[in-house]
């Protein structure tokens, strides 16, 4: 429920808590596929909001208290790129960077280009997340995911982009 101070409170206890568990500053506060932000109880004490306008507002809090412990703040790129495409920026914060995720080969000239859209919305840096592809099943399809991963890996290196994660999914109770 953003802007109820009972969230950030939380988000502080638990920084504060993983603070003093792990040495690591990186840390992942999601952000993503958050389509219906800015409804339900939010929408009923609040009343409406653009959804860009909540989710800069919550992002700007949480990162302020992961700044408190010195922490660098990752977040999935989708939603920044959703407000992108309807002309609406989201305003990252000095220590937010995004997650470009790409679980299919989509060509290495289209990955290149949407990189390079990511990049004028976050000139501090990017981070990339291709997928291993298993979510039409309990196994990886290997073909597939080599294909997609190699073409991610050539537009990553070209772009300066080093930090490069593997994720496996599953979906439809595949996992």
């Amino acid at each position: 429920l953003v802007k109820d101070e009972r969230v950030y409170s939380l988000i502080d206890d638990m920084l504060a808590a993983m603070s003093g568990l792990i040495s690591s500053r990186k840390i992942h506060i999601g952000m993503d596929e958050a389509w219906l932000l800015g409804r339900g109880r939010y929408l009923n004490i609040n009343g409406y909001q653009y959804v860009r306008d909540i989710m800069e507002y919550h992002l700007k809090r949480v990162s302020d208290i992961a700044k408190k412990y010195n922490y660098t703040c990752y977040i999935w790129g989708d939603m920044l790129m959703s407000a992108y495409l309807e002309n609406s920026i989201v305003q990252l914060p000095e220590n937010v960077i995004p997650y470009i995720w790409r679980y299919s080969p989509i060509g290495t000239k289209e990955t290149n280009k949407e990189i390079e859209t990511y990049q004028k919305l976050s000139p501090k840096g990017l981070a990339y997340a291709g997928g291993v592809e298993k979510w039409r099943g309990f196994a990886p399809h290997n073909a597939y995911s080599f294909a997609s991963l190699k073409e991610q890996i050539i537009s990553c290196k070209k772009h300066g982009i080093d930090n490069f994660l593997v994720t496996a999914w599953a979906d439809c109770g595949a996992d």
